[in-house]
Parts: C-alpha cells; sequence; structure tokens
C-alpha cells in the first residue's frame, strides 16, 4: 500500500479485512460521511453504511495513489466487489483531525 497518513491505512486495512471495529474506530465521534449523495453523520450511522454497501458487496480495496492535502489526504481507490459494474476507480477526499477521519466524501 501506499504511504498513507496512518487512519488511513487504518481505513483501508479494516475495510478490506471487513474489521468494523477497527473500521469505525478510525472515524472521530462526530465524523461525516458522504457517498452516492447521501450523508452519514457518527459512528452509529457511518457504521450502518460500511455494512449496507462495502459488507454487503463483500467489496475489496486497491489504493492506486494518495495525494496529501492540507487538511488530509485525497486517495483514487479500485473497488472491486459482488456489485454491478465492478471493479470501480473512486476518490476519497478525506479530513483529518486529531488522527482520526473527520470527514470523508466519495465520489
Amino acid at each position: 500500500m501506499l504511504d498513507l497518513p496512518k487512519p488511513l491505512d487504518t481505513y483501508y486495512t479494516a475495510a478490506n479485512n471487513q474489521d468494523r471495529n477497527a473500521f469505525i474506530n478510525c472515524f472521530s465521534e462526530d465524523a461525516f460521511v458522504k457517498d452516492e449523495g447521501e450523508g452519514h453523520k457518527g459512528h452509529e450511522e457511518i457504521a450502518a453504511w460500511n455494512e449496507a454497501a462495502a459488507i454487503k458487496y463483500n467489496c475489496a480495496y486497491e489504493v492506486m495513489k494518495c495525494k496529501r492535502t492540507p487538511q488530509g489526504a485525497d486517495v483514487t481507490a479500485k473497488v472491486t466487489g459482488s456489485f454491478p459494474g465492478s471493479p470501480i476507480e473512486l476518490t476519497y477526499s478525506f479530513v483529518i483531525e486529531k488522527n482520526r477521519i473527520k470527514e470523508l466524501g466519495i465520489k
């Protein structure tokens, strides 16, 4: 994997291992995720979002590139799973605060 900021390395490792606890602990308590036009705030909503999409479709993530930003990083990843159109490349825009993911936008 590329040289990712620690919380992002943990995010992709946990996602690939379907480790729910490690995954949700990457996020701050009041984190916000925006995916497919919908917002998910806080651990409970983010866990439900992850369960409904990534785990349901058995997604695997291959980080292709990482561009660090002043707030965190923009990551391009190839996502493979049991969903129509697999695999796809998505851009993940992370805001990191206090070594946790504060915001995540996926497009």
